[in-house]
């Protein structure tokens, strides 16, 4: 047999070994062995050398010179050895792998199906119980695991049980108080206009918020800021979104307000002369 033959590739003499017998290079008695496509390697099992490709040999595999000696070897392994086990869902004996072999095994797909029902389940969550809606009073079944101090039989008793005054932000109403007679449209021209109609947050413009101009938020979510002299006078321009995160996380937002107002030198607005200019210029 010559490997010419067999590929059916052009091969060079620097290409090939010569044979180890008679040193002949294309001899149709003798195997010609590719040196970039043919390798010598050793049986696992009988530790006889033979030929095999390359592209088939790698640290993971077992190489074996033949059926027979797969055969013999994987006989004499441990891990390819069986062991008789009983199936945990209807008890009957089957042999199975010993690497395979877990806490629960089964004798075949339907016996799985029905063993990982309820409570074996690793996904289980508990059995249902009854339990009444916070908002509308209807009673309903719930898994015992996700019943919490407060339970909502849909998303719409679940948005109405966080408004007003069981929503966990409430304030006592302060944000439904009469706004000053002070917060004018004029006003937030002048704040919008300070920040060029732009989010201090996100930088969001007028074009990037469905066509809005910007919203212009108390800094201290105080609606009597303008009228109050106690309280301090801040304001910010925020997108639809930013408006919103801000008015969930007040505490963390009022600070970055006042520092954005700091480092503008504690103004937040334009007064109405220095409005005036910026359209008489």
């Amino acid at each position: 047999m010559v490997v010419n033959h067999i590929l059916n590739w052009d091969i060079t003499e620097s290409d090939v070994e010569k044979c180890k017998d008679c040193n002949a290079l294309h001899a149709e008695e003798h195997i010609i062995r590719v040196k970039w496509f043919l390798m010598i390697v050793n049986c696992i099992n009988c530790g006889i050398e033979f030929d095999k490709p390359k592209n088939k040999v790698s640290p993971n595999r077992r190489n074996y010179c033949s059926e027979k000696c797969k055969s013999e070897y994987r006989e004499k392994a441990k891990y390819f050895k069986k062991t008789l086990i009983k199936c945990s869902n209807c008890g009957n004996e089957f042999y199975k792998y010993n690497t395979l072999i877990k806490q629960d095994n089964f004798c075949c797909i339907e016996c799985r199906y029905e063993y990982l029902r309820g409570e074996n389940n690793p996904n289980y969550k508990g059995a249902m119980t009854t339990v009444k809606c916070d908002y509308c009073g209807v009673e309903y079944s719930k898994f015992q695991s996700l019943v919490s101090d407060r339970n909502f039989c849909s998303v719409e008793c679940l948005s109405n049980g966080f408004k007003g005054e069981n929503a966990p932000n409430w304030k006592g109403g302060v944000s439904f108080e009469p706004y000053c007679n002070l917060w004018s449209e004029d006003l937030r021209k002048r704040v919008r206009a300070f920040f060029n109609n732009k989010c201090v947050l996100c930088g969001r413009t007028k074009e990037n918020n469905r066509g809005y101009n910007m919203d212009v938020h108390h800094v201290h979510n105080n609606p009597d800021a303008c009228c109050n002299d106690e309280s301090p006078r801040m304001f910010v321009t925020l997108c639809k979104s930013c408006h919103a995160k801000a008015g969930n996380e007040q505490d963390k937002y009022e600070a970055i307000f006042k520092d954005i107002i700091l480092k503008n030198g504690g103004k937040c607005y334009y007064t109405k002369e220095e409005y005036k200019s910026l359209f008489d210029q």
